[in-house]
């Protein structure tokens, strides 16, 4: 989807009464890497938590705006917590759960922007105290008061009812602080607007593009067939490897610890073409027309690192006495201040540890 074709979009969504959420800026093309993709949801009423007169997506509704647009929620980062309060305003001291999210989406230069870290407060006694008022009482037009002692027994029935919802209530209100954040939709909905479609927009990866270069369709058809997509990237080796013994398998997974420093050493690359294979050019370089600057070289590293990053995944993702080698290339991936030299050096240093473990599963 063209960007001129999102805004169109975009558009005849307004006209047709949807609310959207879309940040126009975000829109406009830096690289033909990547293309924005637009969503639009419908949910239903009992989708939603009705609090304090406004309602709020619940977990399945919240995960499907976080998807369309584009957030990814960061795991370490999410989680909940129950904290005590001291009584206050006639309530006795009490547990409230705490909901903790950070999250990330990609903008249209193919860069990561982070959330802060958001959280939201769920409390079962002050909800259970506020909507008190508003409940009536065994068919009486009125609700009943929570502190009159001759309501303690019901007030404590309709606590442990918000107590059940409590951990969820605290996770969803955090992610959707997150989302409300990057994506500038608000928290709480009123009864007219959740009847109507919500539209978000996303960028992803232009796959059609991607697939037009020799190197788009290289690494497609080697990841459709689980091949190492790495092996393409840095040249193609002039002999095969010897197959793996019989009862052996040649994909098996070494830890770290029985892998000693010496190693890690520059693998022996005298086997290997000293130009890369003449249908891996670079896709950068093709969106710029054939241009060699600065920029369109570390694009290219950029995609490169990427590409090697999710083909070994499995490999990499793994913990050493020198931390976990996936999460730092995919910290250069996400750092500002990176370089043409940085992005080299983490496609080296990555390189070399898989050959490191690759003999040591053949060995």
């Amino acid at each position: 989807m063209g960007n001129e074709t999102a805004l169109a979009i975009i558009d005849r969504a307004q006209k047709g009464g949807a609310l959207v959420f879309v940040n126009r800026d975000n829109l406009e093309s830096r690289t033909k890497l990547y293309r924005t993709e637009i969503t639009q949801i419908q949910a239903k009423q009992d989708e939603f938590h009705k609090v304090n007169g406004k309602f709020m997506p619940n977990k399945s509704v919240t995960d499907r705006i976080g998807e369309a647009n584009g957030i990814q929620f960061v795991a370490k980062n999410c989680y909940v917590e129950t904290q005590i309060r001291p009584a206050c305003a006639g309530l006795e001291e009490r547990c409230v759960y705490v909901g903790y999210a950070q999250g990330k989406v990609r903008m249209p230069d193919g860069n990561w922007r982070e959330s802060t870290v958001e959280n939201y407060e769920f409390d079962p006694t002050l909800r259970a105290a506020e909507d008190a008022p508003n409940k009536k009482d065994y068919g009486k037009p009125a609700g009943y008061d929570p502190f009159d002692p001759a309501n303690k027994s019901k007030f404590n029935r309709d606590i442990l009812a918000y107590v059940k919802p409590a951990m969820a209530r605290a996770a969803t209100g955090a992610r959707l602080r997150v989302i409300r954040q990057l994506s500038g939709m608000p928290e709480t909905f009123t009864a007219d607007e959740i009847t109507r479609p919500l539209a978000f927009a996303r960028i992803v990866q232009n796959t059609e593009y991607i697939l037009e270069t020799p190197e788009g369709r290289t690494m497609a058809t080697a990841k459709a067939l689980d091949m190492d997509v790495s092996s393409l990237l840095f040249g193609k080796k002039k002999e095969e490897e010897a197959p793996a013994a019989i009862g052996q398998s040649a994909n098996v997974r070494v830890p770290m610890s029985d892998i000693s420093e010496s190693d890690l050493k520059p693998a022996d690359t005298s086997g290997f073409d000293s130009e890369p294979a003449a249908d891996t050019a670079s896709l950068a370089a093709q969106a710029a027309g054939g241009k060699t600057t600065d920029d369109q070289e570390f694009e290219d590293l950029t995609v490169s690192l990427e590409a090697l990053l999710e083909s070994n995944k499995d490999t990499l993702n793994i913990v050493t006495r020198t931390g976990n080698p996936y999460d730092k290339g995919k910290a250069e991936l996400d750092k500002l201040t990176a370089t043409i030299e940085s992005r080299k050096a983490m496609i080296s240093n990555l390189t070399n540890w898989l050959e490191a473990v690759n003999k040591g599963a053949t060995a």
